[in-house]
């Protein structure tokens, strides 16, 4: 299974997995109209968006979130030769990293504000229908001596996503029908993630 790879801090540079995962944010926020400040690599060392617009809208928000993360199981989904189980794998280091990592999925999860099992497969139906599009701005991204600014990026990227149909939208569901639980699970662990960080 592939995880988020983090770039070497030192050199800088960003790599093609990590771009992709970073890509398909910067796509969703295009896609529902939503500007930022740059993509590339933060302060982390990650391949984020930088100073997103935040949006009221729960549905949105979760959808722009899960993006990156369907984008890594869409890509792994695609190498799969049928040899062991992907989609369930991927859901419990999802929720793992709620609850046991300060970072790899968890920013993203906590994001989706308990809308994982909602919005999952949109994300993943999305991922797959616009995969050219991402992996075209991920190279964008690699080649980029710099992060690159939102008015840079949506030049080159704006009015060229492509819309989620029917059919898409029920593949995707069919690839998380084994995971229905453990996507509710997920949404649980972020839920009382973020109630213990109130608490606080």
């Amino acid at each position: 299974m592939n995880t988020q790879t983090e770039p070497d801090p030192t050199g800088g540079e960003l790599d093609l997995s990590a771009a992709r995962h970073g890509a398909a944010h910067a796509i969703a926020h295009l896609h529902f109209g939503v500007s930022f400040g740059s993509i590339g690599l933060s302060h982390s060392g990650w391949c984020e968006v930088i100073d997103p617009v935040l949006t009221a809208d729960a549905q949105t928000s979760a959808r722009i979130a899960l993006a990156g993360p369907c984008m890594d199981l869409a890509v792994d989904l695609i190498e799969d030769e049928g040899g062991e189980p992907i989609v369930l794998p991927w859901l419990e280091s999802w929720r793992d990293d709620v609850v046991n990592q300060a970072d790899g999925y968890r920013a993203d999860m906590l994001a989706a504000r308990g809308g994982v099992a909602n919005e999952a497969a949109w994300a993943l139906a999305f991922c797959r229908v616009n995969f050219g599009l991402i992996d075209e701005a991920a190279i964008l991204l690699v080649a980029a001596a710099t992060n690159v600014e939102y008015v840079t990026f949506a030049a080159q990227i704006n009015g060229r996503t492509l819309a989620v149909g029917p059919g898409e939208l029920e593949a995707a569901y069919d690839e998380f029908a084994g995971g229905l639980l453990s996507l509710d699970v997920i949404d649980e662990a972020v839920i009382e993630h973020l109630a213990n960080e109130v608490a606080r």
